[in-house]
């Protein structure tokens, strides 16, 4: 790829380039002060990083461990650095294997439907262990999409080879925040759940509103961990 001018330079146009990563790639965005070093060939380097890079990825549970081990395998062991370094590590979501959709009215009656849809998916893709999870975790997430947001509900489900993602997709723009919540409180509760059981979480917007989305580990990946 074209090598442009550093990101936040003015007055010279970059070059923008569009590159297709298949499902379960890694991206890694680093600074330079990861793999410059005085004395040493930056090629050398970059070949180190790209070694590192693929033993971590191929061994470490989670990105954050394996970009632990990138950095111990690049960096001196010293309280100073010649540069700052920072490292970002990203995976996209593999391709799914099955998927499963409803749509659902902005009423009370979606947290039933919604939650019937989830157990006979989840059971039909033999995944009934996680059921009661996902079906908890969703009604909370649909009751915010009922209380606060426009109808009709996107309810989706995607299946991979190590984890089900489950979405819920609403008319409203407004992202919801996970907050500190005091016992007096009356409202809050439901994303806390989410953030202590799924295996992971987020939110992004829609054409039409915005997404929230979990993740539910399946039995396969705490078998292989």
């Amino acid at each position: 790829m074209p090598v442009s001018v550093p990101l936040g330079v003015g007055g010279i146009p970059h070059q923008q380039v569009t590159v297709a990563l298949p499902p379960g790639s890694t991206l890694a965005l680093y600074t330079d002060g990861l793999v410059e070093s005085p004395g040493h060939d930056i090629d050398t380097r970059l070949d180190a990083l790209a070694t590192a890079l693929g033993a971590a990825l191929a061994t470490a549970p989670d990105l954050e461990q394996a970009a632990d081990q990138v950095l111990a395998a690049l960096l001196p062991r010293t309280a100073r650095y010649d540069d700052d370094v920072t490292l970002l590590l990203a995976r996209l979501p593999q391709a799914p294997l099955a998927t499963a959709g409803r749509e659902l009215d902005a009423t009370p009656a979606a947290m039933p439907a919604g939650r019937a849809f989830l157990t006979d998916t989840l059971t039909a893709w033999h995944l009934a262990g996680i059921a009661d999870d996902a079906c908890l975790l969703a009604s909370e997430i649909l009751t915010n999409a009922v209380c606060h947001a426009a109808g009709p509900i996107r309810l989706l489900l995607r299946r991979t080879e190590y984890d089900v993602t489950i979405e819920v997709t609403d008319r409203s723009p407004h992202l919801p925040q996970l907050r500190q919540i005091n016992t007096a409180d009356e409202s809050g509760r439901g994303l806390a759940l989410v953030d202590a059981l799924a295996a992971a979480w987020g939110t992004r917007p829609a054409e039409d509103g915005k997404t929230v989305w979990f993740a539910l580990a399946t039995s396969n990946r705490s078998a292989e961990a």
